[in-house]
């Protein structure tokens, strides 16, 4: 390994591994980075992942970042990222790992710009988290730190979305459970009680607890967690009485059924033998308790179509490549979101999405001791990371033939979004480097129709676009809404040049 170890050799426009050619960076981490890179003999894109040179000297650190490899391949799951390639680029000194490149967004930014996860596309999403769980615990592999960042939901245009459980870099591999200590145990708002100190058992139902937190999360739109420190999480987490989901739910407006109490007391409790034995069964569960088969149809609509932007320079190769096609997570248009007051968020500090920051690192020296530092922040959402899709488990049931209006406002939402795109090529016929946001606030009427629109806000600085995009969202029609369905909305668009 060269001494010095330059990170900065992975940079758009070069060759890395001597087959890489890179087009673009996706995401940075504590661990290193992942680029978007193409082949330079197939011209197949892939997602290059990276470590960075700071920790690659760290004790334990390259042994942990190469187990992510190592682990993908003995799963062998559709809904687990494929890894195709690993090693060590010896100019650089930098260990690598190469998968599949996925489009479309993680399970966080999703509930981040949507606000909550309706139960008819979280049941199916986690039914396939679950196949994924049930396949690595199988083998003895405890991931160990699933949360909503860790989940993927992939485009798939033929079949709908496939989701992939990402980052194994500090799963276990155990057979049954394991007491052995670890120096990183994941993130404290899915940690199970049994993570929180060396010597706990370690094993399936650790993950099914965090499977738990994580559909509540969804549902609600909030942490379960209402701690404001770091010692109050670790005394709720560990030593008070939970209070029934169902009351927290509805302390932030949410209403769930009673059915899900008991399913959220058995996927997290505190005694991990009285917890469900399999992620499938969890699942199960969690389809009867909110009255939605496991095997629903995946629907989409949540993820927007990706355009297509201007090919990067072609790999500099001595025979011609062909110049790669790149998907980027900023051409996507975003979906409606229902509107919310502030009187309706947690009234804690911070982003609203999740108002608890918390960052857990426990460091083990001579098997005692730790730290513990906060500082989780979402404010900004990054980029969709990894790979390519693949088709789900179960055959999707036919999409029945439409017969009047949509029957929701994200349908109504989809049908228009390419007369979306028209207005936005009409406006960069004047300014081709035109890009920005709009947002638009509109109410429905008992009707379904939209009575009221106005633009709240844009960044597009071109009057005659806003125009045309709130002439859209004053031509939607619905199905009439029901007592309890949301009536004002908020509808956000992002273009920029593709």
């Amino acid at each position: 390994m060269p001494r010095h170890i330059q990170f900065d050799a992975v940079r758009p426009g070069t060759v890395f591994a001597e087959r890489y050619y890179v087009v673009r960076p996706i995401k940075a981490g504590g661990m290193g980075a992942v680029f978007e890179v193409q082949h330079v003999r197939t011209h197949k894109p892939h997602a290059l992942k990276v470590m960075h040179p700071d920790v690659v000297a760290r004790k334990g650190a390259r042994e942990k970042f190469e187990q992510e490899a190592y682990i993908n391949a003995r799963i062998q799951s559709q809904h687990v990222v494929d890894v195709t390639d690993a090693g060590v680029d010896e100019p650089t000194g930098l260990p690598y790992i190469v998968m599949e490149l996925l489009v479309g967004a993680e399970l966080a930014a999703i509930v981040e710009r949507e606000r909550r996860v309706p139960a008819a596309d979280l049941v199916p999403w986690l039914g396939q988290v679950a196949r994924a769980l049930d396949k690595a615990h199988a083998k003895g592999i405890i991931h160990r730190d699933l949360k909503p960042e860790n989940i993927f939901v992939v485009r798939n245009e033929e079949t709908g979305p496939t989701v992939k459980v990402l980052d194994f870099g500090i799963a276990k591999i155990v057979q049954g459970t394991t007491r052995e200590g670890t120096d990183e145990t994941g993130t404290p708002l899915y940690m199970a009680p049994e993570q929180t100190s060396k010597g706990q058992e370690i094993g399936p139902a650790t993950d099914i607890w965090a499977l738990g937190i994580v559909a509540y999360e969804c549902l609600v739109g909030t942490p379960y967690w209402r701690a404001g420190s770091i010692a109050e999480f670790y005394r709720e987490l560990l030593f008070e009485p939970l209070p029934p989901a169902t009351r927290r739910a509805k302390e932030d407006g949410v209403e769930l059924p009673a059915e899900f109490d008991a399913w959220f007391a058995k996927c997290c409790a505190r005694e991990p033998s009285e917890r469900f034995t399999a992620a499938s069964e969890a699942v199960a569960a969690l389809g009867a308790a909110l009255s939605v088969p496991v095997e629903t149809r995946l629907a989409t609509g949540m993820l927007e179509p990706v355009r297509s932007p201007s090919p990067p320079p072609p790999p500099p190769r001595e025979a011609p490549v062909k110049s790669p096609v790149v998907a980027r997570a900023s051409d996507e248009v975003p979906v409606v979101a229902s509107r919310l007051s502030d009187s309706d968020l947690p009234q804690f500090s911070g982003n609203r999405r999740r108002n608890i920051a918390i960052v857990f690192v426990v460091l083990v020296l001579g098997g005692i001791g730790g730290a513990i530092y906060a500082a989780r922040n979402f404010a900004a959402t990054v980029p969709p990371v990894n790979s390519a899709s693949a088709d789900p488990v179960g055959t999707p049931a036919a999409s029945p033939t439409p017969s009047g209006p949509p029957a929701t406002i994200q349908q109504a939402l989809a049908a228009v979004r390419p007369r979306k795109l028209l207005c936005y090529d009409k406006a960069r016929k004047k300014n081709p480097k035109l890009a920005g946001k709009v947002v638009i606030d509109f109410k429905l009427d008992d009707k379904g129709k939209v009575g009221e629109a106005k633009v709240t806000s844009s960044t597009l600085a071109d009057a005659d676009c806003e125009a045309c995009l709130l002439e859209l969202i004053k031509s939607l029609e619905v199905q009439p809404p029901g007592k309890k369905d949301p009536r004002e909305m908020t509808d956000t668009t992002e273009l920029s040049p593709g």
